[in-house]
């Protein structure tokens, strides 16, 4: 690899029912994987390619198999028994195997006449990481946080305990000392039995280790980087960072220390030179493992075989002789595009997000000129409501970036600082000044420089010349509405200054939005005071606003005004409010266990003899798990792996009492650890299962089945989740994804969709109000203009109750948000107090109208 050539796909087939865990190579021409379907597979090449076929099936364990490893016969040789080598599976059994090579080997030998040579029992967790010692002890690593070492006549002599989170794989250093790492984010350094010291530059788990040279080695983590360390890990060399979610593995190119392979969750498998990135393989899903296999064509070279949760194994070459053919590169690319064509971002929105035109027969506008993006015979189109017209009137197409490129094989995005970009600029300042700068055409293009702008440490007065340089740069394509700018916050038509301003042009400091003097303070440029101008549109007693951003204005108001402002405003959020802010989270916790046993009973027949049913012994897991529930009992953490393994298992259709059962789990406090444990592993994050299956299923549109319980159930969990802030961390991050679906589904017919998604925006409303980021501050806005748009048309006393106390628990004591509230039709919300009787909805009315009166 002292040149490198790009990696192609060289073949691609399917390799377990469900996600390929881990692979192994056996010889050149021979390797083994195992997979979530608990079977252990071996596979021989074909003459001269990378065709492979599977010669072997062993139903291995009895639950999911995560890891395999093989013990090369050489190693074996002075040992006196397994001279052709062992291979070693663990998984979620808690038990690790240990298999003779030369049976699984002799194709004379039938499958079920193989049976474990020796079958190591002690773990109390599933056993993710297997290595041996020098010795040819076997070490096995687990999520009960203990590291065991057994003999090759199957005794435990060491257990090892020092981690205080899932140990998830070994490695064995030339002096003499034991590295393990751990879901509590250490290395831990063992001599004999005691761990001697720790290493910590990881912030989250590592979950993979390897060798480099005698002393060096190479880590990956959660927290998407990879450590090169040398002098027996005193020294960090440097880091490898891309990745945009967790490593699971890294490899070493053999007979280099500076060229690596690793695979993430972010579907990429990535080429490494030092910390220089060379080439992103992008993937359908998730790709948990790689294996270097010497090239049938090249003993110098490695080919790159992948293990995937779809099930698939695909193999890459840098040998063009070996490509795949036409068909199957087609297949391939046709299923990255699947992959990314939801993910396309149209008017600020993912397509996938954006409801079907009939929605617009159903729905009103709250105002005239409010725009709504739909899909209509798979077009993306705006509408504009008219009130004259009581009408949504059509604008036109809204165009995504006809230049967007596919993700493909060879990565064909730019790629700066190890990250991945539609373009990257060279920008030349007027200063003299040259910077690289990535910019990707779903980013709006202010915020964008803005982020660069403040990276680089540049004078705002740039930020307009940065803006048009993007424009220009990128045709002018970038996404949303082709005949009009958007305003970088709110999506609605922008009010960008005209390109007759000179935004750089010193002395003089523009609002890149408005166009107007900027309302910079205390700054001076040439020694001259700089412009302050009031942009305030109404004459108020408060602290005047910024409508754009939100913060103090520029006024010109005298201080005591100010002051007399100030106190005012004090004033007024002394008030106390009985309704305002929400004091904790609601839940949902009724159910009747009866009903729900039930439930399941009736699928499990229904699905009976089908393939994607689980077995009678699962069902009473589940059944069992379900009357702990009821009697308060100790819950059992197989039986709720069982049930997650039963929901991936399920068509959509039937899956909702099992989100049901979750849904109760998520406040019990027994069951919600568990919920964590698993994801602070990293192997089961229950949410993620959640949205994987319903990823790419339009349910505005279906009619297969009946959507309204399983939305009804989801919702019902996100709510609840709301409840528990370490698990609630798990999925911050697509929180504001969650908002968007919502929108869909806030104002639909049915009552108990409606109490689901409105208990949703409400737990978020709390959850947001004491955050203070530029971010949060923008999904803020968002939401309350969301609750308000709704709260106008809702004549449910539930649904509007929650409403209108998700917008006062948002603006209580916020008054930038009471502010923009006061603009959303506030009035027309506050006389719906005629609509309503109920003495809890009237308090709640009232007390919104004492916090926004001005």
């Amino acid at each position: 690899m002292s040149e490198f050539k790009t990696f192609t796909l060289s073949s691609q087939f399917f390799g377990h029912e469900i996600r390929v865990r881990s692979l192994a190579l056996i010889d050149k021409n021979t390797f083994v994987s195992v997979g979530y379907d608990q079977n252990m597979k071996l596979w021989k090449r074909t003459d001269k390619t990378n065709l492979f076929e599977c010669f072997r099936t062993i139903l291995a364990h009895g639950r999911y198999i995560y890891k395999v490893i093989v013990i090369q016969g050489s190693e074996l040789e002075n040992f006196g028994q397994y001279e052709d080598g062992l291979i070693v599976t663990s998984g979620l059994d808690c038990v690790a195997k240990v298999w003779d090579l030369s049976l699984l080997m002799d194709e004379k030998v039938k499958s079920e006449e193989i049976k474990a040579e020796l079958t190591l029992e002690g773990h109390t967790g599933n056993i993710t990481g297997l290595h041996f010692t020098p010795e040819l002890n076997i070490i096995t690593c687990s999520w009960d946080q203990t590291i065991k070492i057994w003999d090759l006549e199957g005794n435990c002599t060491k257990t090892l305990k020092g981690h205080e989170g899932a140990v998830y794989d070994a490695l064995f250093l030339e002096n003499g000392k034991l590295l393990t790492v751990s879901g509590d984010s250490k290395i831990n350094i063992w001599e004999g039995e005691t761990c001697i010291g720790g290493i910590t530059n990881h912030t989250l788990p590592v979950r993979s280790i390897k060798s480099i040279t005698k002393s060096s080695f190479i880590t990956s983590g959660n927290d998407e980087l990879c450590c090169v360390f040398s002098n027996y890990g005193t020294k960090v060399d440097y880091k490898l960072q891309g990745h945009t979610s967790y490593v699971y593995d890294v490899n070493v190119f053999p007979e280099t220390t500076d060229e690596f392979v690793t695979s993430s969750e972010d579907k990429s498998v990535r080429i490494w030179k030092r910390n220089v990135c060379n080439q992103i393989i992008h993937h359908p899903t998730t790709v948990f493992e790689t294996l270097l296999i010497p090239s049938p064509t090249d003993n110098s070279k490695y080919d790159i075989a992948t293990a995937c949760l779809d099930g698939m194994i695909r193999i890459f070459s840098q040998d063009e002789a070996l490509s795949a053919d036409p068909e199957t590169i087609q297949l391939f690319e046709s299923s990255l595009s699947d992959r990314t064509l939801n993910n396309d971002m149209i008017g600020g929105m993912r397509r996938d997000q954006i409801p079907d035109v009939s929605t617009l027969h159903s729905s009103t506008g709250t105002r005239d000129g409010q725009t709504k993006i739909v899909i209509n015979k798979g077009k993306p189109e705006a509408y504009s409501w008219s009130v004259k017209a009581e009408s949504w009137q059509l604008i036109g197409e809204v165009m995504s970036d006809p230049n967007q490129r596919q993700d493909s094989t060879i990565g064909t995005k730019s790629v700066l600082n190890g990250k991945e970009y539609d373009y990257v600029f060279n920008i030349s300042l007027e200063t003299g000044q040259k910077l690289q700068f990535g910019y990707n055409k779903s980013e709006n293009p202010y915020l964008a420089a803005e982020r660069f702008l403040k990276v680089n440490r540049l004078d705002p007065v740039y930020l307009e010349q940065v803006v048009e340089f993007i424009i220009n740069n990128t045709g002018g394509t970038n996404q949303g509405f082709t005949r009009k700018s958007k305003d970088p916050f709110t999506g609605k038509n922008s009010y960008r200054p005209s390109h007759n301003q000179q935004s750089n042009k010193k002395g003089v400091n523009y609002d890149p939005y408005t166009g107007s003097g900027s309302y910079h303070t205390g700054k001076t440029y040439n020694n001259q005071p700089q412009q302050q101008q009031n942009y305030s549109s109404q004459s108020t007693t408060r602290t005047n606003y910024d409508p754009f951003t939100g913060k103090g204005s520029y006024s010109t108001k005298s201080k005591q005004t100010q002051t007399q402002t100030q106190t005012q405003t004090q004033t007024q959020e002394k008030k106390a409010c009985k309704t305002f802010p929400l004091r904790s989270p609601i839940k949902f916790t009724k159910f009747k266990s009866e009903i729900l046993i039930e439930n399941l009973k009736e699928i499990f027949n229904e699905l009976q003899n089908q393939e994607n049913n689980c077995t009678q012994e699962d069902l009473d897991q589940v059944i069992n798990l379900v009357n702990c529930i009821h009697k308060k009992e100790t819950i059992d953490e197989l039986d709720l792996l069982t049930l997650i393994s039963i929901l991936t298992m399920w068509p959509v259709s039937k899956v909702h009492p099992l989100i049901d059962i979750l849904r109760l789990i998520m406040i019990n406090e027994e069951g919600s650890k568990h919920l964590l444990n698993f994801y602070n592993k990293q192997d089961i994050n229950i949410f993620q299962t959640i949205l994987e299956i319903s990823d790419n299923f339009n349910f505005s549109q279906s009619q297969e089945f009946n959507t309204i319980p399983f939305l009804v159930f989801s919702f019902r969990f996100i709510a609840n989740m709301f409840s528990q802030p370490e698990l609630l961390k798990t999925i911050q991050t697509i929180l504001p994804k969650l908002l968007s679906i919502s929108e869909n589904y806030i104002n639909d017919k049915t009552k108990l969709l409606r109490v689901a998604v409105s208990t949703f925006l409400l737990n978020y409303s709390h959850y947001l109000r004491n955050k203070k980021s530029e971010k949060d501050e923008d999904t803020k806005g968002l939401l309350l203009n969301l609750l308000a748009k709704f709260a106008i048309l809702e004549t449910d006393k539930l649904v509007f109750l929650r409403l209108i106390s998700a917008m006062g628990t948002l603006i209580y004591q916020n008054e930038t948000l009471t502010f923009i509230l006061v603009s959303l039709d506030l009035s027309k919300i506050l006389k719906k107090t005629e609509s309503f009787s109920d003495q809890k909805i009237k308090l709640a009315l009232t007390e919104l109208r004492q916090i926004t009166e001005f």
